[in-house]
């Protein structure tokens, strides 16, 4: 399915709801996108949309009379997790390009449903995993799957924030699906290895989930509040004759053999940076505007990019898994099937 109806302008006219932290991110990269027009903005709390709206030239409004401009053609979810489904579903039956925050919603009961009318409508829908995006762990990526270090004995990949959330900030779904979801996307967009089982465990600021992968290989997940020293994350693959990874938050890719001398390569693509990135907004900045960018391209009928709806389920049933293994101290199988998946980056 393709948008049918385009600014005069040549730009896909989009509505951002939802005016909080990553509303504010998505709004800035959308207003700065050139095959974006961000016409409206909404949000329950008028004052928020109208402060947001004012700042990136755009005008608050409601959903119901963004959505009765015919030049609509896409949409932009940042609200909370409870209303995705519902916005998704509306845009959808609309026929708009959607780029929906993760989780694509907060339980795999309402992500499945989701997921298949997507797939039915062949809706151009992105889900927002802005790691993919990341030039690093697209090099990472690259290596990795070239087959340079031979076949994946382990893959470790972790998440640590500096410090918890401001206590205005809304968690949805709990540390599995609102903060490890993003690695167990990267996780399924890394390596073509199906999951197996999983065992979590969980404490106040610490999460950590260890993955059996149909291959024999394992990954280990941990993501923490409180990394004092930095945005640390650190991303380790481990094969059968070399190793790749991306140390703390850091945005370089090295690369180690084992030979008669052992030799280290940095990737050209990826930048090594001075000082330490405090939070996930400067590490990402660029994943976010590639993210933007490659949404307004889907936007005017291009092709679907980044994280589909189905990958979203996937990364859904493993925070599911994750949580049940965390709140029954037990290991939690799952069915060996490879997913049918929509093509993405």
């Amino acid at each position: 399915m393709t948008t049918e109806t385009f600014s005069s302008n040549g730009r896909a006219v989009a509505v951002l709801v939802g005016a909080g932290r990553m509303g504010e991110i998505h709004a800035r990269n959308a207003a700065a996108t050139a095959s974006l027009e961000l016409r409206y903005v909404v949000d329950q709390m008028r004052p928020h949309a109208e402060r947001l709206a004012i700042s990136v030239d755009a005008e608050p409004s409601t959903l119901d009379a963004a959505l009765a401009d015919a030049d609509v053609t896409a949409m932009i979810v940042a609200t909370a997790t409870e209303a995705h489904d519902f916005l998704v579903r509306t845009g959808i039956d609309r026929r708009l390009a959607l780029l929906c925050e993760k989780p694509l919603t907060g339980q795999v009961s309402t992500s499945a449903p989701l997921a298949q009318k997507a797939v039915e409508a062949d809706s151009p829908l992105m889900v927002g995993f802005h790691k993919r995006f990341d030039p690093a762990i697209a090099e990472l990526r690259r290596v990795l799957r070239s087959g340079q270090i031979g076949e994946l004995v382990s893959l470790s990949l972790i998440s640590r924030d500096p410090s918890p959330p401001a206590e205005t900030y809304e968690i949805g779904g709990g540390a599995f699906f609102d903060m490890m979801i993003h690695d167990f996307d990267l996780l399924g967009w890394l390596v073509d290895d199906p999951p197996t089982s999983v065992f979590a465990t969980q404490s106040r600021d610490v999460a950590r989930c260890a993955v059996d992968l149909e291959s024999g290989a394992s990954a280990y997940l941990e993501c923490g509040r409180r990394s004092v020293s930095s945005y640390d994350q650190t991303i380790e693959a481990i094969g059968t004759v070399g190793a790749v990874r991306i140390l703390d938050d850091e945005q370089v890719v090295s690369t180690t053999f084992r030979d008669t001398t052992d030799r280290r390569r940095h990737s050209t693509s990826a930048r090594t940076v001075e000082a330490v990135k405090p939070f996930f907004l400067p590490r990402y900045s660029a994943a976010f505007t590639a993210e933007m960018a490659a949404f307004g391209e889907m936007a005017l009928g291009g092709r679907h990019a980044g994280a589909t709806a189905e990958d979203a389920l996937q990364a859904a049933h493993l925070a599911a898994a994750a949580t049940e293994s965390s709140t029954a101290s037990t290991r939690v199988h799952l069915r060996p099937t490879r997913p049918q998946r929509l093509l993405s980056i």
